[in-house]
């Protein structure tokens, strides 16, 4: 294995760094990439931050219990609402 080799594999291999790296990603390209390997499906499976960012759980569970938190709506799922129902959402 040649030494870039080596260091794609320590960063990738290091939760702490690849969560890193998801977080600056978009939604919907954080969410395409659990379809990587395995390491990279359960970094953003067992990250509350990553979870966060691709809104599977509240951004903040003390304001949430508080019912300050604001609901907000997942763009991609909002959009594929759309597709489906020719341009406009129905609730």
């Amino acid at each position: 294995m040649a030494p870039a080799d080596d260091s794609v594999v320590a960063v990738f291999g290091t939760v702490e760094l690849l969560e890193s790296i998801l977080l600056r990603l978009n939604m919907k390209t954080l969410l395409l990439s659990q379809r990587v390997d395995r390491t990279f499906r359960d970094t953003i499976a067992n990250s509350t931050k990553l979870q966060k960012a691709l809104s599977f759980e509240p951004a903040s569970h003390t304001a949430a219990a508080k019912g300050a938190m604001r609901s907000k709506n997942n763009p991609l799922f909002i959009g594929s609402m759309r597709l489906a129902h020719g341009g406009r959402i129905c609730v």
